[in-house]
């Protein structure tokens, strides 16, 4: 169905005005004719005194939330808003929150301005007030010059003008600069001033929208640190990735946390499968389900991350792949790890819970049996059997998208596919009244009887011995190492140490005296090479060096010059390089000095649990992304293993004497650590790199 009340489409929400123009463009000329009159009707006198912060005075979460369903003409009604504000007061219930308001089917634009100043003036400093939209909205140049709105059921595009939510308050007229206004609607400065109202009053504020191109209030300053200044908030966009932290917010100013539904506002026919299913907005019904799994004391970021997962997982089970270019939701905050329902001014820590949920709906599983929320198969698929435990039966339950068969009593049965790997499951119950039970696992497929590794194995080795620039004196055994190194990891551990072309053609990974260039080429030529599901060691040998300038380590390449660093290899180009590469396990070995200056090491390895085969299994199938070195931030010596460096032969030695899989962090704790420090003055390191490293292992398996 379509949260669009103007496409014709019912399968989508996207709303692009600019398909619309036709159909919009006769009413665009009245909306922005004239100059707005602006009667303070959202704020008709003076607000409450509120009460003095850190005075100890009982502070409370209240809510209000619109489904607007039904417009007038040119738009069309909707389908599912009326579920989705049903779907969030019981999940608010659930959550400990009592006073809330439920708006639904006809909205006009009074009841939203009404109920929003009423929430201001029950609400004083340390409250927090969530406002959840559920509806129409969009920006176009046709309509309202092409500022966000929120549409209500009184929208008219015909008659021209409305007052604005509120006049300006002194000091935040700058936040919104002048605009058209509609009858009907509200537009994004009009929630900014609200919003900068009740911050500057030390309440919190949170506002869900779910609605077409609900993205375009992120970065309108409605989060910003403090309303007064110009400042960055934490804000992400997971199709980007581009979180950044968020700066500190001065204690009189209130929390604010904004969930804005992607462009693309999906809905959902639930449950799936069902003759008679109800629609709701995909996003509502993923923070819905975040909420209740994930608790009242779980972070914004936790939150929000866990939402925007669930949201892409809905959609694909219900045949709406993510392409490349899918816009996802979009979050922002103030503070990304405070609890978005907490009570009390904003500060260092992650505010104070007041709320109690209810624990009154559950699951019993039975089959298959659950370890610490893991479950291990050897078939392609799982049935899932158990027991909802709640005051009632649900009306059905599902995996993934996935229905099952309910049967008295809450008795369930859920069959479904999974792939070689992690499948993380979300199982669902659901009531009419809104009501959920959830519970997350994951189920690991793979054989049971041995260690099966998929995906290709590659090894790029580079070895500098002689160096253009005389300042760095060459090297004795960086060549011996990568070659020997390279021949052992071919023969005993099935890695390719060379790509061979459809033509026949073969390129060497074995890299002698290579320079600058040939070291980034032979990274990008893996980038275009390497699959999902392919492992990647890089190994070098050869001159390091520390900026203590930068706090940089790099590598030297053959044509490094000392003192200009443009010809070096740093540590962050190795990392943006490896970030690049889509294999799921990369493993760097640096064997040159200062190596160790990347990044902190990892504590001793941990001890795997008893079924050793399962322990391999899963970390083997989750990303990794690792760092070995010969040494921490120091020089490390270039000979003392009979023709090699130490740390190469304690390395060689380690992989000559593996006879079972062993993880790359057994290999370098057990046996490469020990050997060095037994024979040298250096303390290798292993660490995870920042980006890109999910928990997992590279797993080394021997042919013999």
């Amino acid at each position: 169905m379509s949260r669009d009340p103007i496409s014709p489409d019912p399968l989508r929400r996207q709303l692009t005005l600019s398909g619309a123009a036709g159909l919009l463009a006769p009413f665009a000329a009245a909306a922005g004719s004239t100059a707005a009159a602006e009667p303070p009707l959202l704020w008709p006198g003076d607000l409450p005194p509120a009460v003095t912060c850190g005075s100890g005075g009982t502070t409370a979460v209240r809510a209000a939330l619109f489904g607007v369903q039904r417009y007038r003409a040119p738009l069309s009604d909707l389908a599912g808003t009326e579920n989705d504000v049903t779907l969030m007061a019981a999940t608010l219930r659930r959550l400990g929150v009592t006073q809330l308001s439920v708006d639904a089917g006809e909205v006009p634009r009074q009841r939203f301005v009404s109920r929003l100043h009423e929430l201001a003036c029950q609400s004083h400093c340390g409250d927090t007030v969530l406002v959840h939209f559920s509806g129409s909205s969009f920006a176009d140049e046709h309509v309202g010059g092409g500022q966000f709105l929120l549409p209500f059921s009184d929208l008219d595009l015909g008659t021209g003008r409305s007052p604005r939510m509120a006049p300006f308050p002194p000091g935040l007229s700058s936040r919104v600069d002048a605009r058209p206004v509609l009858d009907g609607a509200v537009f994004a400065g009009d929630l900014s001033v609200y919003v900068d109202r009740l911050r500057l009053r030390g309440v919190n504020v949170v506002l869900v929208v779910d609605g077409c191109d609900g993205s375009r209030l992120a970065g309108q300053g409605l989060a910003t640190p403090d309303p007064s200044v110009s400042a960055s908030a934490w804000s992400w966009r997971p199709w980007l990735d581009d979180s950044r932290q968020a700066p500190e917010v001065p204690l009189a100013i209130g929390a604010c946390f904004l969930l804005l539904a992607p462009e693309d506002a999906a809905e959902l026919s639930l449950p799936p499968g069902a003759a008679e299913s109800r629609i709701y907005g995909a996003f509502t019904f993923a923070l819905a389900a975040s909420l209740l799994e994930l608790g009242t004391d779980a972070s914004f970021e936790t939150v929000t991350r866990r939402a925007s997962t669930l949201h892409d997982v809905y959609l694909v089970s219900q045949g709406r792949p993510i392409s490349s270019g899918w816009h996802g939701p979009a979050f922002e905050t103030s503070h990304p790890q405070r609890a978005m329902l907490a009570v009390g001014l904003p500060d260092r820590g992650r505010g104070r819970v007041a709320l109690q949920p209810l624990h009154d709906r559950s699951f019993t599983i039975r089959a298959p049996r659950l370890q610490g929320g893991l479950a291990r198969v050897s078939a392609e698929t799982v049935t899932v059997e158990g027991r909802v435990e709640a005051p009632s039966s649900p009306a059905a339950v599902w995996i993934n998208g996935t229905p099952g068969v309910l049967r008295s009593g809450g008795e369930f049965k859920v069959s479904l596919p999974v792939r070689r790997g992690e499948n993380p499951l979300q199982l669902v119950a659901y009531w009419p009244t809104g009501d959920l039970a959830l519970q997350h696992f994951t189920v690991l497929s793979a054989p049971r009887d041995r260690l099966v590794l998929d995906g290709r194995r590659l090894a790029l080795l580079i070895g500098v011995k002689d160096y253009a620039d005389a300042r760095f004196g060459p090297l004795a055994t960086p060549l011996e190492d990568v070659r020997e190194v390279g021949a052992l990891l071919r023969r005993r551990f099935g890695y390719e140490t060379a790509l061979r072309g459809a033509d026949g053609s073969e390129r060497s990974l074995l890299l002698e005296n290579p320079t600058r260039e040939q070291i980034l080429r032979a990274l990008s030529l893996l980038r275009r090479e390497l699959g999902d599901a392919d492992s990647l060691i890089i190994y070098f040998a050869g001159h390091g060096l520390y900026e203590s300038e930068t706090d940089q380590a790099h590598w030297l390449p053959s044509d490094a010059e000392d003192g200009e660093p443009s010809s070096w290899l740093a540590a962050a180009d190795l990392r943006a390089a490896v970030q690049r590469l889509r294999a799921r396990h990369v493993l760097v070995v640096a064997d040159s000095c200062f190596s160790g200056a990347m990044r902190s090491p990892l504590g001793v390895a941990d001890e795997p649990p008893a079924d050793r085969l399962q322990f391999l299994d899963q970390v083997a199938l989750r990303p990794s992304r690792m760092v070995m070195t010969s040494g921490s931030n120091e020089p490390v010596v270039d000979t003392g293993g009979r023709g090699h460096s130490v740390f190469a032969r304690a390395l060689m030695q380690a992989l000559t004497d593996q006879r079972e899989p062993v993880t790359a962090r057994e290999l370098f704790f057990r046996h490469v650590l020990p050997a060095v420090r037994a024979r040298a003055s250096q303390t290798p390191q292993m660490f995870p790199m920042r980006e890109g490293h999910g928990g997992g292992e590279l797993v080394l398996l021997p042919s013999v």
